[in-house]
């Protein structure tokens, strides 16, 4: 396509698809971005251009190929340092944009069912756009919205997070007054994912339980929390 990107789907064998959390009834597919050649040679101009550590040199790639996701990330991130929020914000959604137009017909992240492997390195963009789109948003104040995107990152491979959804989803929760939504996902996933043992969602659910007027099950949980991670204090 003209983004020099495009996506596939992959075979996975059984062990893969238990690792990925794969339906065996095909409930769900494991796909991966690919780059012609022509944008491998962009990658290559971008990768020299942060090796020289002066951000211009990247403008400059960008400039002639306005599409290249890694430059928009990584000028995303250079104009976030230097405080120009809005235009961080702007570069992340055109990283989004070229990356949606990639997408394989099948590919849709809000069904929970399509994973994306984070180690194969042409991923990687696609889930560093959405983590930082989702904070951006959330910034905004659209709580609501950022969990929307926290749902779907996680659902891309949710055994192995490799953003660590799980240190932020209960506050966006809690921030979005999304408590029945808290508890399912904490009653679901304790038993594989420990959420107890994780001093945000101890404390989370203290924080879940009041705000549903509930202050002697609040009580317990926090005072639960404190025995298990008092160094919060």
């Amino acid at each position: 396509g003209k983004t020099g990107m495009s996506m596939e789907t992959r075979e996975v064998d059984e062990a893969t698809a238990a690792q990925l959390q794969l339906g065996t009834s095909g409930g769900g597919q494991l796909f991966a971005f690919v780059h012609n050649r022509e944008y491998q040679g962009v990658q290559r101009q971008f990768l020299l251009a942060v090796e020289s550590f002066d951000h211009n040199n990247i403008s400059r790639v960008l400039n002639m190929h306005p599409y290249h996701v890694d430059s928009l990330l990584t000028l995303s991130e250079v104009c976030r340092v230097q405080g120009d929020v809005q235009l961080a914000g702007e570069l992340i959604e055109r990283a989004l944009y070229c990356l949606e137009r990639s997408f394989h017909a099948l590919f849709n992240p809000v069904l929970g069912t399509c994973r994306l492997l984070y180690r194969q390195a042409e991923n990687r963009p696609y889930f560093l756009a959405l983590f930082r789109h989702m904070q951006f948003v959330s910034q905004r104040g659209c709580h609501r919205t950022a969990l929307e995107f926290a749902k779907a990152l996680l659902s891309l491979d949710p055994r192995g997070d490799p953003l660590a959804l799980l240190l932020q989803l209960d506050t966006l929760a809690l921030r979005a007054r999304e408590y029945d939504f808290m508890q399912r996902f904490y009653s679901e996933f304790e038993e594989d994912k420990a959420l107890s043992l994780l001093p945000n969602w101890a404390y989370s659910m203290a924080l879940l339980h009041l705000a549903r007027g509930d202050e002697p099950t609040a009580t317990a949980v926090l005072e639960r929390a404190l025995v298990l991670f008092p160094s919060v204090l």
